[in-house]
């Protein structure tokens, strides 16, 4: 088994015992606790660090880099974190209507505000979107090993974005912890599929029979 398939195993248990929980409420008494005490914790800058996990950020940094990496035709980078992002949105949206768990009773006003803010609190759009896309830079754009030092600054600013949602009494701790959690689930589910089918290989086999035949079609 490869550590991929072994981590991807480790975190989606994890989230899905969660998960779990969070259905069932077990989590309440200390999500409520630790809500109470990291309201407005950090002030302005902790809460102002939210935007990069936010939808309008994500969506025109993720389809900057994607356009930079096909204008230096690094096409497997850019499809991996195509991928990686279009799953942890589809599985973030699906686990969200399943949980259906409300969102925390203290909420700022600045939150109120947000744009398409979810009812729904379990996950974290704001800690799965920001973590998806910081890791994929580190992992698919870099192309950087999955070793610590290489990994751990680019989770510790999600795991930031995630605080600061519970600071503005958006999320849950859970919410965040459940977030980060399914981000890594998939990023190693993306890291698998890369290691078992050889993207890079079936992406330029792909474009050489294309060339070839182009090439045989205008001779």
């Amino acid at each position: 088994m490869s550590k991929y398939r072994l981590y991807m195993y480790v975190f989606l248990i994890i989230f899905i015992l969660l998960s779990l929980a969070v259905s069932v409420r077990i989590t309440n008494n200390v999500d409520e606790t630790i809500l109470n005490q990291l309201h407005g914790f950090g002030g302005r800058w902790l809460q102002g660090i939210t935007i990069l996990g936010g939808t309008y950020f994500l969506i025109v940094a993720s389809l900057l880099i994607i356009l930079i990496l096909l204008l230096k035709k690094q096409l497997t980078q850019a499809f991996l974190f195509s991928c990686a992002l279009v799953m942890a949105l589809i599985s973030y949206q699906t686990v969200k209507e399943l949980v259906a768990r409300p969102r925390p009773d203290i909420i700022s006003p600045s939150a109120e505000t947000l744009p398409f803010l979810s009812i729904y609190s379990y996950p974290s759009g704001h800690t799965v979107g920001s973590m998806t896309f910081f890791l994929g830079i580190s992992l698919f754009v870099l192309k950087r090993d999955l070793s610590l030092k290489n990994v751990l600054p680019f989770f510790i600013l999600p795991t930031l974005v995630g605080l600061g949602q519970v600071s503005i009494g958006e999320h849950y701790i859970s919410d965040v912890i459940g977030g980060i959690f399914l981000s890594l689930t998939v990023i190693m589910l993306v890291l698998e599929l890369d290691r078992v089918y050889d993207f890079d290989r079936y992406i330029k086999q792909t474009l050489d029979r294309l060339k070839s035949k182009f090439f045989v079609r205008n001779n």
